[in-house]
């Protein structure tokens, strides 16, 4: 599974291709995506944070992090639309910019903007300027956190002012770094990035005759529950089926979330379990113990 961040592109099957294109660094690196018949349309399917992921910029200063533009995006979806196809979907998430798509958007309309349908996959609703919410997590530092305002801000009234279409109050516009924004200002669509990626996998057929459901997430919040996979997936199973989530650190607010929901839900915690280290460097491995220990003492029913 996946909400339109890492991992999205390995939920569809179809045809795998690589496209070579100037990374976030200037570095030449390979970007894959996927050729997916859907609903007989031929459709791309590509990932966000393989062309601007955060992985792609290790440990990066605040000033080279604000600074780190969403253009291979824009490269990336003029390639897509050479190819025939009727419809790209993109996975928005964990990306490691924070220019309110500017870049991805610069490059596109140099070259007359969208010409095939976009669905954006994202898993937060929140308007542009709360972009700067994963500012952060990215390595933007608190004290430029007012700069990176103003700089969404100009950013959104240059898309305006280009687009007649303000992203400021859409719903998904902040996923990506604002990524979102300049995309659905230029003609896209948003879709739920676990929907879309449920949909892939055939998820969404199977789920209603499920008895047990365990799932998980590196980083447990509150805001697992809303936009993001684990919130999607106890949307459409029975209140009444028992729950196991693995997460590598459940904060507590997570926890506080969970006591409200009136309904089975086991937290497996592997940082409380086995340490942060452990968690951390063995997670495939504590997470596969904890739950065979789970299922052999009975404790999903």
């Amino acid at each position: 599974m996946s909400d339109g961040g890492e991992g999205f592109l390995e939920c569809f099957p179809g045809e795998r291709h690589v496209v070579e294109l100037e990374g976030p660094l200037g570095r030449l690196i390979e970007v894959p995506f996927v050729l997916y018949e859907q609903h007989q349309r031929r459709i791309a399917i590509a990932e966000s944070a393989h062309a601007i992921g955060r992985f792609l910029v290790p440990d990066p200063s605040s000033a080279a992090a604000i600074n780190l533009s969403s253009a291979p995006i824009g490269h990336l979806l003029l390639h897509l639309q050479t190819l025939g196809v009727q419809g790209i979907q993109l996975g928005i998430g964990g990306t490691a910019t924070s220019d309110g798509g500017r870049g991805a958007a610069t490059v596109l309309l140099s070259e007359g903007g969208l010409k095939v349908d976009l669905q954006i996959a994202v898993d937060i609703d929140l308007p542009y300027a709360r972009a700067i919410d994963f500012a952060l997590q990215k390595g933007i530092s608190a004290e430029d956190l007012p700069t990176l305002a103003r700089e969404l801000e100009v950013t959104r009234s240059w898309l305006y002012a280009t687009t007649s279409v303000d992203p400021g109050p859409l719903a998904g516009a902040g996923a990506g770094g604002g990524l979102g924004g300049a995309l659905l200002a230029l003609g896209a669509t948003v879709v739920s990035g676990a929907a879309a990626a449920a949909a892939g996998r055939g998820l969404d057929e199977v789920l209603p005759q499920a008895r047990a459901l365990i799932t998980g997430e590196g980083r447990l919040d509150h805001t697992s529950f809303e936009g993001k996979v684990i919130g999607w997936l106890l949307a459409h199973v029975g209140h009444e089926i028992p729950v196991a989530i693995v997460c590598g650190e459940a904060i507590p607010d997570a926890l506080e979330h969970v006591a409200g929901l009136d309904r089975p839900i086991t937290i497996l915690d592997l940082s409380a379990r086995f340490g942060s280290e452990q968690s951390l460097t063995r997670p495939s491995e504590l997470a596969t113990n904890a739950v065979l220990s789970l299922l052999q003492s009975g404790g999903l029913g």
